[in-house]
């Protein structure tokens, strides 16, 4: 009995889906907007790239000086996300003093 009415209830979602998947068949080839070679006029433009001053203080904190070298990537680090500038493990793993403990 459970089987018959799982059968009627999909019945008609999988009617409506195959049209679904008949309509979209089509010659011609799908189009995203007029001109989807262009961006429009008002779309937002990325002014500035690259970490910030502050950015990098973050991901340098309990980092001692001079800088290893290991760390230039941070240079190029962009705007991307980096888990440098989280606090990670807690301690005794933490040994950038990051969660407020002591090294």
């Amino acid at each position: 009995m459970k089987r018959a009415l799982i059968v009627i209830a999909m019945g008609p979602w999988l009617v409506l889906t195959s049209v679904g998947v008949v309509a979209q068949n089509t010659d011609r080839p799908a189009v995203a907007g007029t001109t989807p070679d262009r961006r429009p006029e008002a779309a937002p433009v990325i002014q500035e790239t690259g970490m910030t001053s502050y950015g990098r203080a973050l991901a340098l904190r309990g980092v001692s000086k001079p800088t290893p070298k290991n760390l230039n990537f941070l240079d190029d680090q962009g705007a991307w996300y980096t888990p440098f500038v989280h606090p990670g493990a807690t301690a005794p793993y933490d040994i950038r003093a990051l969660h407020g403990g002591s090294k």
